[in-house]
């Protein structure tokens, strides 16, 4: 109960009364059917288990997934400047192997939430819908199932196969609403990806339906800064039900200062295009996501804030070296526990350890806040299974062991051990989470 607790803490903080009695109403509903109907689902058995191994920490859990993520595909048909697809050949890649699917047979069937994406695009995976249906017929209960796509391929027959699916949730990445912006970036045509969004739209609402509900992405940069505020104007124009941004990663701070592309006449190099490189840029970014909100707020529109609340960008300083950056402050509206005191011990300082950069929180989070291994596993096409999608070193092979070897193995004990003493796990050292970002920036 104390994790349900501060769970709705978070809500009520970030969100404020009217989503904390919606979501809690929504909760209890869901106790009160579970409760009544707890041997007519694997599901429900499976959330009890859940929710205890959570509040209590477990290391090794009684419970399944309660999350599961499966990367249908890492092919792609774009190749976006951001991304690591564009140093590969377009269409490289592989679908997901279905023959592996019937070793989540029993998994499926107890998780209650799925995201079926990675780094490729899923409208162009055949695995995607038949993994889709595969879940819809394992479950008595429809699970949550939420997808992201780059909707190039979103012909009219997929769109109208979208809807006819149990999917909850599609996102559409488009990180701009100028076609000149949108060459740059994901070098491909725009007015044709948002007349594919539109047709789905518009046919959504001649069917009255409420599901999928449809969200437009960007990866802010100082390229496409400039046109937040206008995303929120085509999502409200075409219908969408909400907006979303983040800043760019620095997943590794050597990475992304070596990391420049050179396509159209115009080189990209992602260190520089990190929003908050000095004072004038930092105040613009600030300035125009403040706009945003205000325009989203007066639309209607939702505007989904970044992982750990609302950025505010301060004037990123000179770190020792070249390769490395400093602190980005942002202001926290913490979805998670109330922060703790304590100083968790400082790792050895090494070259290959993160700096703090675009993105980190002002407000120090816990290590302990930090639930993935507890609820998620997202398995990749070749089979490489890890706790969330931010952690680089893989928990396991679905090809090498059982999935209750590597649920309850050493990486995910290990994981959740430390995580439970407030100490940063060996796997997470590189990770681009608040969590991670927070203690180098708190601890060194």
């Amino acid at each position: 109960m104390i994790y349900i607790f501060k769970r709705g803490y978070g809500i009520l903080k970030k969100d404020g009364i009217s989503k904390f009695i919606l979501r809690f109403f929504d909760y209890f509903i869901k106790l009160l059917q579970y409760k009544l109907n707890s041997n007519s689902d694997k599901k429900n058995a499976n959330w009890f288990k859940y929710i205890s191994d959570l509040e209590s920490r477990a290391e090794i859990l009684t419970c399944t997934p309660w999350k599961l993520g499966f990367e249908t595909t890492s092919m792609c048909n774009l190749q976006c400047i951001m991304c690591l697809h564009v140093f590969s050949p377009l269409g490289n890649g592989k679908h997901f192997d279905l023959e592996k699917l019937t070793l989540f047979e029993d998994y499926i069937a107890r998780a209650g939430e799925f995201q079926l994406m990675g780094c490729g695009e899923p409208l162009i995976s055949p695995a995607f819908w038949k993994i889709m249906e595969y879940i819809k017929q394992t479950h008595k209960v429809k699970p949550r199932m939420a997808v992201s796509s780059n909707a190039v391929a979103l012909n009219k027959t997929l769109a109208d196969r979208i809807l006819e699916s149990p999917l909850d949730e599609i996102s559409f990445s488009l990180d701009a609403t100028k076609p000149e912006t949108y060459k740059k970036i994901r070098n491909s045509n725009l007015d044709k990806t948002i007349s594919n969004i539109r047709y789905l739209l518009e046919q959504k609402r001649k069917l009255s339906l409420k599901k999928p509900l449809v969200i437009l992405n960007m990866t802010l940069m100082k390229e496409n800064l400039m046109e937040l505020n206008s995303l929120v104007l085509l999502a409200h124009e075409l219908g969408a039900d909400a907006v979303s941004f983040w800043p760019l990663h620095d997943y590794n701070s050597t990475e992304t200062s070596n990391w420049r592309v050179e396509r159209n006449g115009w080189v990209f190099s992602y260190r520089e295009q990190m929003l908050g490189q000095d004072e004038e840029q930092a105040e613009l970014a600030n300035a125009e996501i403040a706009k945003a909100l205000q325009t989203a707020q007066a639309k209607g529109i939702e505007l989904v804030l970044p992982v750990g609340g609302l950025p505010k960008f301060v004037e990123q300083k000179k770190a020792d070296t070249a390769n490395q950056a400093v602190s980005l402050e942002q202001i926290s509206i913490s979805s998670s526990a109330a922060q703790t005191s304590e100083k968790s011990p400082a790792l050895p300082e090494t070259s290959s350890q993160p700096m703090p950069t675009a993105g980190d929180v002002a407000v120090r989070h816990s290590l302990r806040e930090c639930v993935s291994p507890w609820e998620w596993m997202a398995v990749s096409e070749c089979g490489e299974v890890h706790a969330c999608c931010y952690q680089e070193q893989s928990c396991g092979n679905i090809g090498q062991s059982t999935l209750e070897e590597i649920w309850n193995g050493p990486v995910y004990r290990e994981m959740r051990r430390s995580l439970a003493n407030n100490i940063l796990p060996e796997v997470c050292k590189n990770a681009a989470c608040k969590y991670v970002r927070s203690y180098w920036m708190y601890n060194n």
